[in-house]
């Protein structure tokens, strides 16, 4: 399974920006596990994001398909319900013949941007394809403010008890806090389908979708896979498990990013094997 998480930032003049957050751990027959199993997916050129959960080696095999045909231009529509069938309708085509021995239940969430700058809109869809009959799709409620969209996979009931102290917390309605509360309850590592490193992805009013580098116990991961040697790109933004913005040559904090220390009601023994900075203040 997953634990997969999907939220809306809102600032003062209104929806500014959506993420999905995942961990990377793919399991076999409930014992055999590997943690660099990839499980989110960007277009380069649109602002789509894609995830998944549930039956992994479908939907790991082609959503990097279906981001490279919208960026080649062959899925357009300016209709969000109407791209949303078009991907699932690709997908149930693409599934027909597909082996018995891959033929579990599993979902793909779509999220995207309508519109430019301050006229743009958020939309996300959840798609269910059962093991057998035809895929089911729902559009996902937004909330009028910061905060979860929804959460999906095995590990949900161990984010939500995490995110809900987070959510009491001085720093409550935040992307920091939902995403830190994702990274806490990976760390927690309660549910057996679900590991670390996290992965991110993005969008903001303008600009495509876009994956972020993150810090996780002093390395850097990039999706699901550790980055070594030295970083000379100043493409990939890096964030730690508070969502600083991170230098990937140091691990720490970057110069003149904002800090975010964890609040005193959240606050952990463990506070730095997950890259985190010291708490300040």
């Amino acid at each position: 399974m997953t634990t997969l998480v999907a939220w809306l930032g809102v600032d003062s003049r209104g929806p500014a920006s959506l993420y999905l957050a995942s961990d990377s751990r793919i399991t076999w027959g409930g014992s055999a596990s590997w943690d660099r199993g990839r499980k989110l997916f960007v277009s380069q050129k649109q602002p789509y994001l894609f995830g998944y959960c549930g039956e992994a080696f479908f939907p790991s095999q082609v959503l990097s398909q279906v981001t490279e045909r919208i960026d080649a231009n062959l899925l357009p529509s300016s209709d969000p319900d109407d791209f949303v069938r078009q991907v699932v309708s690709l997908l149930d085509e693409m599934l027909r013949d597909r082996p018995a021995v891959v033929r579990g239940e599993f979902h793909v969430i779509l999220a995207q941007r309508s519109g430019l700058g301050m006229s743009s809109m958020f939309h996300v869809h959840a798609s269910r394809f059962p093991a057998s009959g035809p895929p089911e799709i729902t559009r996902c409620a937004l909330p009028d403010r910061s905060d979860v969209i929804d959460v999906w996979g095995s590990g949900e009931p161990n984010f939500r008890h995490h995110y809900s102290r987070w959510a009491r917390s001085d720093v409550k309605g935040t992307s920091r806090a939902m995403f830190s509360a994702f990274c806490d309850s990976l760390a927690a590592g309660n549910d057996p389908f679900t590991g670390p490193p996290p992965q991110l992805v993005g969008m903001y009013r303008i600009g495509p979708g876009r994956p972020f580098g993150l810090i996780w116990d002093g390395s850097r991961y990039y999706y699901a896979t550790e980055v070594t040697g030295e970083v000379a790109t100043r493409d990939v933004q890096w964030h730690n498990a508070l969502f600083e913005i991170c230098d990937p040559q140091t691990l720490e904090r970057g110069i003149g990013a904002q800090p975010q220390p964890r609040p005193v009601q959240v606050r952990e023994t463990r506070q730095d094997n997950m890259g985190e900075q010291q708490a300040e203040g």
